[in-house]
């Protein structure tokens, strides 16, 4: 049988290999431990979920999460923290959420980490409702928010495009903590989103102030938010100016510059960027088709926030021929499906999106108002049934109809810059 020193070395090694991204040989470890009949301590557990989070494999983190508690190990709330962010990694924010509140339920005390973990797994997943109830709970718990938390805000804040509020959470920031790297970077995407390029690279220009220097990630945010804004010109020097600072572009800088390009009709350009970084094939071109879809989405939103429902259909439509559109955008022509008489086209996107595991329940909801509004109910209830035959769970489709209610359209068009700051103000 090894030894405790042994067990102390194995779980270095687990910690080792998780910086290193190899998530196999630290499970591969663990499975040695277990053949050498040496019980895992907490630490080798953590040190594993970690390792297995950070290669974006939340079931097994889950899976580490069943074993401790069969083997009657009480989990801390430093081991829930990562299992809740690889939950987040990995897309699934309601189970972070779940996870979140089994702390109570375990009379464990939510460490600052966890909460971070579940604000950002919530980020991650569009629900920035959620963030800001987290962080006003912090307050409340008396946990005092760190520079990851402020981070998570303006990021989540930013993807829903209110940038103004992102903006002011900075300014806070700034009264309370130095900003770091990280909320410097969320500014910029932020500010990128809601198509103000010029905040983006003045953002990027005071860096020194913050005695920061812009990482590939950085550059990459202000060279979309140009393209966003087709400031072609300022993206292409922005190419330049990241060689100069001795930062390789990769794909999504590039593919940025490009798009901006081809949105401005300066194709000569476009060419010649695509020949010089050689952006011609694998993870340059995806992440070339990953910013442009990013770009229309944005595009979507402001067509949609200036009431132009017919202008945000047609860059959908336009969508649809070059590519499967992501659930952001899917979801934008949903809620504009939902508000207008085209029932019949909310149907068929929800049925897409259930058949690509991209919905949520707001998605339901809002298809099922819809229907009920127009007395198509039978069609909607219809398009559940086949669904939960085909997998998707019928728990998951729990629907009670009522009258048709604003939309999310119209409370983003309504949230108060003020609640916001309130929300936000022990930071």
């Amino acid at each position: 049988m090894a030894s405790p020193r042994s067990l102390k070395k194995r779980t270095l090694r687990i910690g080792d290999l998780g910086k290193q991204q190899q998530w196999q040989m630290a499970v591969q470890v663990m499975e040695d431990l277990r053949r050498e009949l040496l019980q895992p301590s907490i630490f080798t557990y953590s040190a594993l979920a970690t390792a297995c989070s950070r290669g974006l494999q939340w079931q097994a983190t889950l899976q580490l999460l069943r074993e401790m508690q069969l083997e009657k190990l009480r989990p801390d709330a430093h081991f829930l923290a990562v299992v809740i962010s690889g939950c987040g990694r990995g897309t699934e924010w309601p189970k972070s959420l779940e996870l979140f509140s089994e702390l109570k339920v375990s009379q464990i005390l939510p460490s600052r980490a966890s909460y971070n973990a579940a604000m950002d797994a919530c980020s991650r997943g569009e629900q920035w409702e959620a963030v800001i109830h987290m962080q006003s709970c912090m307050k409340q718990q008396n946990v005092e928010p760190d520079r990851v938390t402020a981070a998570t805000c303006i990021d989540a804040l930013g993807r829903q495009y209110f940038w103004q509020c992102s903006l002011q959470l900075f300014d806070q920031m700034q009264g309370q903590m130095h900003p770091d790297l990280i909320s410097a970077t969320s500014i910029i995407t932020a500010c990128g989103l809601g198509r103000q390029w010029e905040i983006s690279l003045r953002m990027l220009a005071d860096m020194p102030l913050y005695d920061l220097r812009p990482n590939v990630a950085t550059f990459g945010a202000a060279i979309a938010a140009c393209a966003r804004g087709l400031q072609w010109p300022e993206a292409v020097e922005l190419l330049r100016e990241m060689e100069f600072a001795r930062c390789s572009p990769n794909g999504i800088a590039v593919g940025a510059a490009i798009v901006a390009c081809q949105r401005s009709m300066h194709w000569n350009q476009a060419a010649e960027l695509l020949q010089s970084y050689k952006v011609s094939s694998g993870e340059g071109m995806r992440e070339l088709a990953k910013v442009r879809m990013v770009g229309d989405t944005a595009a979507m939103k402001a067509r949609v926030n200036a009431a132009d429902w017919a202008g945000a259909l047609q860059i959908f439509t336009e969508m649809q021929r070059a590519a499967m559109p992501d659930r952001r955008a899917l979801s934008t022509a949903l809620e504009i499906f939902s508000i207008s008489a085209h029932w019949v086209s909310a149907l068929a996107t929800l049925q897409h999106m259930v058949q690509h595991s991209m919905h949520d329940a707001a998605d339901v909801e809002q298809t099922a108002a819809a229907c009920q509004l127009h007395g198509k109910m039978q069609a909607f209830s219809s398009l559940m049934r086949a669904s939960g035959t085909a997998g998707a769970g019928a728990g998951a489709w729990s629907y009670k109809p009522r009258r048709m209610s604003t939309t999310r359209l119209d409370w983003r068009r309504r949230i108060s810059s003020a609640t916001v700051r309130a929300a936000f103000a022990l930071i």
